[in-house]
């Protein structure tokens, strides 16, 4: 039996994505193994996949003055700090190296968040693939930045607008990559990964794909986007190592939507055709809305409150990490749960209000019901995703930050109305895409 080891960003929705993709080389015969952190072992073992704790090198990240000052401070006043980090970045390494040799996966599959494993691994494992969550995030004609909300067309305006924007973008970064620089004195994380490169006979500045949203890349190594390519502005064109795959996939959960107070609404609404029609509006702000907590709690007031006054309508939040914050706003047209199971729940829905998340949207589209994007990481892959839905005439996205109760309101009422959306998604077929090169191999294997 073969093996397939998946090193992915340790983050819920990372793995969400990847397990469509893993259920159907576990069916072709492959033994499947998520590493990550050991917070995620139910999440992957819920689905019948296998798990093995992986120590995860961890970034510094820069955020403030604060930290940046506080960080140079620590590197001039304490001398074994860069020791410590260099140790660091060797058990990560390690960690990782020992992982291959006890699974000696036949196939390597790494987030391209975490694409310096692939420095680590790539002299002794040949077959390794770079897995993309999100829409693609290189630089390509007429496509801006993922970051970028503004939704496009194909014509020489935008295209010269998409080079200005991904010039500015890049600028920002080189500067940022300067400052990180100066703050550790020289010896930031790229300087560690560089030298190891070296002593193994790489060279990774010939590979570094700098014209890249989010995070820089790897070029000449294959890579798989787990979307279906229709997601993307039409005009977006593949390299040779790029491969769009898509594979359905209902998270196996430990909760039934049937467990929760709005099954009796909507079962009442199915079993007496008398009853006037209602509406049921789902909301979520994603998995990380706690890391911008009072940002996404005034929004969900704003929402409760803008909902309350839509007769026939129903609001049920499925709040997360904000559950304890906003639950006391629950009431007979409110109802707020800490986990919804979103697949089971979006079919019986007029539509979501999400913050755009490539699975949402995917879910949505599934489900054939619109959206109300409101991107909450205006530094994400969020505003882009947002702006590509506006285009495809899917749903309407807002500003979380500055839309007014009478703003909402008027969009939300837009969406329940307005059958064109529904039109629009129901000529989307979500079926498995499976252009992923090794095929052929897979299913004699």
């Amino acid at each position: 039996m073969k093996t397939a080891l998946f090193i992915v960003l340790p983050v819920p929705s990372h793995y969400n994505a990847c397990f469509g993709f893993a259920n159907q080389l576990r069916k072709q015969g492959y033994r499947v193994v998520f590493s990550g952190t050991v917070d995620l072992r139910k999440h992957v073992e819920a689905q019948d996949f296998e798990f093995t704790t992986l120590w995860c090198l961890e970034e510094y990240i820069i955020n403030n003055w604060r930290t940046a000052l506080g960080f140079f401070l620590k590197g001039v006043i304490d001398k074994k700090f860069m020791l410590l980090r260099y140790r660091e970045f060797l058990q990560a390494v390690y960690a990782v190296r020992e992982k291959c040799r006890v699974f000696n996966p036949d196939e390597i599959f790494i987030d391209q968040h975490l694409n310096h494993y692939y420095f680590l691994l790539s002299q002794d494992y040949k077959r390794i693939t770079l897995i993309n969550t999100k829409l693609p995030t290189r630089r390509e004609k007429g496509i801006p930045p993922l970051t970028c909300g503004k939704p496009f067309k194909d014509n020489l305006i935008y295209h010269l607008f998409a080079s200005l924007l991904w010039g500015t973008y890049l600028v920002k970064r080189k500067v940022n990559t300067l400052l990180k620089r100066i703050i550790f004195m020289g010896v930031d994380d790229y300087f560690f990964l560089k030298r190891f490169a070296l002593r193994q006979g790489i060279n990774i500045d010939l590979c570094r794909r700098q014209y890249n949203a989010l995070y820089e890349s790897i070029r000449y190594v294959p890579i798989v986007h787990v979307r279906p390519q229709f997601l993307e502005y039409d005009w977006y064109k593949l390299d040779k190592y790029e491969k769009f795959i898509y594979y359905p996939y209902k998270n196996q959960n430990e909760t039934s939507i049937k467990s929760t107070a709005i099954w009796q609404v909507i079962r009442a609404s199915l079993e007496d055709a008398e009853i006037k029609k209602t509406h049921i509006i789902y909301a979520s702000l994603g998995t990380l809305s706690g890391l911008h907590k009072s940002v996404a709690i005034s929004f969900f007031y704003k929402l409760i409150t803008t909902v309350e006054k839509i007769s026939d309508t129903y609001l049920v939040i499925s709040a997360g990490e904000l559950y304890m914050s906003i639950v006391d706003r629950q009431n007979e047209k409110i109802f707020i749960q800490q986990h919804i199971p979103q697949t089971e729940i979006l079919p019986y829905c007029s539509m979501m209000i999400t913050h755009a998340g490539m699975n949402s949207i995917c879910e949505c589209l599934t489900a054939g019901i619109p959206m109300l994007a409101y991107p909450l990481n205006l530094q994400s892959d969020q505003p882009g995703n947002a702006a590509r839905l506006v285009v495809k005439g899917w749903g309407i996205k807002g500003n979380l930050r500055k839309d007014t109760e009478q703003t909402l309101r008027k969009k939300i009422v837009e969406l329940l109305n307005n059958s064109v959306y529904r039109q629009n998604i129901s000529l989307i077929n979500m079926r498995s895409i499976n252009n992923w090169y090794p095929t052929a191999d897979l299913a004699k294997s």
